[in-house]
């Protein structure tokens, strides 16, 4: 199942007001490819030390195939300077955001607003992503089943189909009895409407969309989580009236946590799961799956495996993808592939902690995340920004945080923070800014 407050993303952000706080900023550009390789030293390219501021058959994966190694992918100089956010903070509102993306000109958070013991889906608006309109509820509004149950209603992720947004989201009820999936459609992030997929293998099932891109062939992949979360979908649909449901991972085993597509590929990134041994913690192994059509899927592992991939992005100037996640230190980290069997491992940081979100869009690449404990005064927030996916910023944030999103556009950025205000109320607040070279 899905909790409120299960991963999230989150933008990264460079301000003056942070630099101004006296924080650094410092580069890490080491990698590593294929499985087994020596750790290889790229050299970092030059960065100032200051910075101003209807249900198919079930679709059996093909064998597990390992990753071809790569050579060692090599930093390339930007075309006027690195990458950086001219960060500043923005407004805090209560609720809780699960998704954020750009269109029509505005950015667009999504998530829910808890009124009571009701959680209503809820979106929010900026153009320059500090000062926010909203929250602009969406249909339904929840009441009471008949046993007296509160629905509970929220936005997961964002979509793109035929010029208007989708939303895609969850009604769940009670604690642990899963819940069917939801989705809304606008044209302008502000007034919405319920698309109506009863009937269709997408709306008669317990599933919990989360992701979605367009296929090479045009239509529309969501990625979702089902079994209660521990297994994964990809559900594809030409009309949003008809839809087709392609399993990918066995229930109980792995989970999915991302999706990305280029012109040509479709990959999933996630996590499988093992057995408990002694009482601790099982291990876990980062995965990723492959695919050309989303009906077709091959499972892939990636260097540095014993750990998790968290998220995946698309980027359109290396013309390659961008996952990220945690090594078998538990050390946030970031991979790159182009196409999904050739794969670069390159470290975000040399102590344990996590990347919640990457996002990408015209040489910028921005992930979010904490090194340290998260709920901790010694935890800290980062922001982590580059323009090849090689050489990285490391931004560390004077904010506390108990998920993150983070989105991308060309030019600027925006990473919204969620935590709670002093009565222990959900709430959120963004950082966000042009880019700077």
């Amino acid at each position: 199942m899905i909790d409120k407050r299960g991963p999230a993303v989150m933008a990264v952000a460079i301000g003056l007001l942070v630099v101004a706080a006296g924080l650094a900023v410092s580069t890490l550009s080491i990698g590593r490819s294929g499985v087994g390789q020596s750790s290889v030293g790229a050299s970092p390219t030059h960065v100032p030390e200051t910075r101003e501021p209807e249900r198919s058959p079930t679709a059996s994966p093909t064998p597990l195939a390992s990753p071809t190694p790569v050579p060692e992918p090599t930093p390339t100089p930007p075309p006027s300077g690195p990458a950086t956010i001219a960060w500043a903070q923005g407004q805090a509102h209560g609720g809780w955001i699960r998704d954020v993306v750009r269109h029509g000109g505005r950015w667009i958070a999504g998530g829910a607003l808890q009124t009571g013991d009701f959680y209503r889906a809820a979106a929010w608006t900026s153009v320059d992503g500090r000062t926010w309109s909203g929250p602009n509820a969406l249909p339904p509004e929840p009441v009471p089943d008949s046993d007296g149950m509160h629905p509970r209603y929220w936005i997961n992720g964002f979509g793109m189909w035929d010029g208007s947004l989708l939303a895609f989201g969850w009604n769940g009820v009670g604690c642990c009895d899963g819940g069917f999936p939801m989705l809304w459609r606008s044209d302008d992030g502000v007034s919405w409407s319920v698309v109506d997929t009863a009937g269709s293998a997408f709306g008669d099932s317990y599933h919990f969309p989360q992701h979605s891109v367009s296929t090479p062939q045009g239509n529309l992949a969501v990625l979702t989580a089902t079994g209660l979360g521990s297994g994964a979908s990809i559900f594809l649909t030409g009309d949003l009236a008809s839809w087709e449901e392609y399993p990918f991972t066995e229930p109980e085993q792995s989970t999915a946590s991302g999706l990305a597509a280029s012109p040509t590929l479709l990959i999933v990134v996630g996590t499988e799961h093992h057995s408990y041994e002694g009482g601790e913690d099982p291990p876990t192994t980062a995965r990723a799956w492959t695919s050309t059509d989303g009906r077709t899927w091959t499972a892939v592992t990636v260097p540095n495996p014993e750990g998790t991939l968290d998220s995946v992005t698309w980027d359109p100037s290396r013309d390659r993808f961008v996952a990220v996640g945690t090594d078998d230190d538990g050390a946030p980290a970031a991979w790159l592939t182009a196409d999904g069997s050739g794969w670069s491992w390159i470290p975000l940081a040399h102590e344990a902690g996590r990347v919640q979100n990457v996002a990408a869009a015209d040489g910028l690449i921005v992930a979010s995340g904490n090194v340290g404990p998260p709920f901790e005064p010694s935890g800290e927030t980062i922001a982590w920004t580059s323009h090849d996916g090689v050489t990285w910023l490391v931004m560390p944030l004077l904010d506390r945080q108990r998920g993150s999103v983070v989105g991308a556009e060309s030019g600027s950025a925006v990473m919204i923070i969620n935590d709670s205000d002093e009565a222990g109320n959900d709430s959120w607040h963004s950082w966000a800014g042009p880019v700077q070279r």
